[in-house]
């Protein structure tokens, strides 16, 4: 490697760990204060954790993929989107579990299976002709306002708020926390997508690797220090929230906008490899809790996902 490359590669790594500080001090803030924001506006944490902080930690997603098929790239948008979804399961929900095993509510078991039948949804819509268009990519959105108009009929938690003064507190350092996190991804992905630049990796395989993981720090983060602070209900509710706006909100957006052609591998490998990990979780939420055990199980999977694409 030469001297100009060594250079270039030092500064992306040099702001790929600035990103890590700013995702590490956000995910902390973000948790931490979005579960007092709920008590404040009398909603469940499961309900904070599928809408507030999914929409918060998926936003990376929305905008990396909406700006790719702005500059003509689909593969890193369809890689993103797709490749998040099986990231957030398998790194971000596997690692929770295995640092500490993750009790799961009787509202993420209806959750895990919705999840489960608009992933089928895409798969049917993509095997029929090989691609997204705009009326399929409007019926997500519509899905999707439908969704979250049914999870706040659901919502059965009762006000805690202390007043005024706490809940101006707890929104402005909730957004302060997604800011931290949304930042800190951002810092991370170019540096990514930089240093895969340099040595000539493909696009989709970007999209799927780098971008995906890149834009799932958020949720990584944020789920395992949920996790770690037992606020169960954020953590399931984050990793099911951020799939269903990743396929319904930010696949539904960006078919909208323009027709998303499908390769064969995506639609043949990596969306079956969704849908059985889709299954798997939306099983293990059934026994109330996800085990190390059930962890590793996940962790194990992805490796194989990733062998798989590669």
């Amino acid at each position: 490697m030469s001297a100009a490359l060594s250079i270039w590669v030092t500064m992306y790594l040099v702001v790929l760990f600035l990103g890590l500080f700013f995702l590490i001090i956000g995910s902390d803030f973000f948790i931490e204060y979005a579960a007092s924001l709920a008590k404040d506006l009398g909603m469940s944490q499961h309900l904070v954790g599928i809408t507030i902080v999914a929409f918060a930690t998926s936003l990376p997603e929305i905008l990396v993929s909406v700006i790719s098929i702005t500059k003509g790239e689909p593969n890193i948008a369809v890689g993103n989107i797709i490749g998040s979804n099986v990231t957030n399961i398998g790194i971000a929900l596997s690692i929770s579990a295995v640092v500490m095993f993750v009790v799961v509510s009787k509202s993420a078991k209806f959750d895990a299976l919705f999840m489960c039948a608009i992933t089928g949804l895409l798969f049917l819509f993509v095997m029929f002709d090989g691609m997204l268009n705009w009326y399929e990519g409007l019926s997500f959105l519509a899905l999707y306002g439908l969704y979250v108009f049914y999870l706040a009929k659901r919502n059965v938690a009762p006000p805690q708020g202390t007043g005024v003064g706490t809940l101006s507190k707890d929104l402005f350092y909730t957004i302060a926390g997604a800011a931290g996190l949304i930042l800190g991804a951002e810092l991370m992905i170019r540096s990514a997508i930089g240093i895969a630049g340099i040595f000539n990796i493909s696009t989709l395989l970007i999209g799927f690797t780098l971008v995906a993981i890149g834009t799932s720090l958020p949720e990584i983060a944020s789920t395992i220090t949920a996790a770690l602070k037992k606020k169960y209900e954020l953590a399931v509710g984050n990793i099911v929230g951020s799939n269903i706006i990743n396929i319904l909100l930010a696949l539904g957006l960006v078919a909208f906008i323009t027709d998303i052609p499908f390769t064969h591998e995506v639609t043949w490998v990596v969306i079956p490899f969704t849908i059985i990990f889709s299954l798997v979780l939306a099983a293990m939420t059934f026994n109330d809790r996800i085990s190390k055990r059930e962890g590793w199980v996940l962790l194990g999977g992805y490796i194989v996902f990733l062998y798989l694409i590669f």
